[in-house]
């Protein structure tokens, strides 16, 4: 019975060790291959891995991920669950089925998944992040409010937080508070077209047409890439403001752009035709 023993303890060690050599290639090869952007090759390779230790977290983890980049969503939400079965502690499973679960509309399970982040990672700033933004689509904006602000207590040098906070302001129409944190926004990233954007509604609202102005500008000198929307509220403050030949200008250039409101209002303030707008 001794000798036998001596025999077997080796040889069991030896498999295993075997074993998780294979574990590991194969999710190295997998991420080899996510890498690539040939997830299809990924999955296969870290389905491997899984045969052989069906309680790697890992494995699961990424194969999770492969599928997310192939849209497979229903599967990659049953292998962050295994994630998470398998290690409660898995900060990054909660974080990307949370993402799913907003993504495809189930919201109050984003939050459920965000929420046991926290708890078990009380000074996670994205998840707070992201918890406030879910909260925002639910138009629970207290407590999207309540979670942006923690989430600036936790880092305060994010300019998107700052930005969404004050995106939720102006939602509920404190004004002054939206002000301040599009400045905050913009003094963090310059570059940030959004918040020039919001500061522009904001002194349009309050008549002070030459900062709205000025802000509209700012944020086609940043930004190309939402010009047309900007060159309309540029328009628009032109025109209350009493300078038509410059409110013109504005709407005719989004008209040129394809921004169907341009030739409507360039129709229904000054009776003037101008084709080209085709964007809603």
């Amino acid at each position: 019975m001794k000798t036998k023993n001596i025999i077997l303890v080796p040889f069991a060690l030896i498999v295993f060790s075997c074993n998780h050599y294979d574990v590991q290639t194969y999710i190295k090869q997998a991420k080899d291959f996510a890498a690539k952007g040939d997830y299809k090759k990924a999955i296969i390779d870290f389905t491997s891995a899984i045969r052989i230790d069906k309680n790697n977290a890992d494995a699961y983890f990424y194969r999770a991920d492969a599928y997310f980049q192939l849209q497979r969503l229903d599967s990659a939400i049953t292998d962050f669950s295994s994630v998470i079965k398998i290690n409660p502690k898995y900060q990054y499973a909660y974080t990307r089925r949370g993402f799913i679960y907003y993504k495809i509309g189930k919201l109050n399970l984003s939050i459920d998944d965000y929420s046991s982040e926290i708890k078990k990672f009380p000074n996670e700033f994205e998840a707070y992040y992201d918890r406030g933004h879910t909260f925002r689509k639910q138009h629970k904006y207290a407590l999207a409010l309540q979670d942006y602000t923690i989430a600036i207590r936790i880092n305060s040098k994010d300019p998107d937080t700052y930005q969404e906070r004050g995106s939720v302001f102006y939602e509920i129409n404190n004004i002054e508070l939206a002000r301040q944190d599009f400045i905050s926004a913009i003094k963090l990233n310059p570059k940030d077209d959004f918040s020039y954007n919001y500061l522009g509604l904001i002194y349009s609202g309050l008549k002070k047409y030459e900062d709205a102005i000025y802000q509209f500008t700012s944020a086609m000198k940043v930004s190309s890439k939402n010009t047309c929307f900007y060159l309309m509220n540029r328009g628009n403050v032109y025109r209350k403001s009493g300078k038509k030949e410059l409110a013109i200008v504005d709407y005719k250039k989004a008209a040129t752009l394809g921004f169907v409101d341009g030739s409507k209002l360039l129709k229904e303030y000054y009776n003037i035709d101008y084709p080209g707008g085709k964007v809603k």
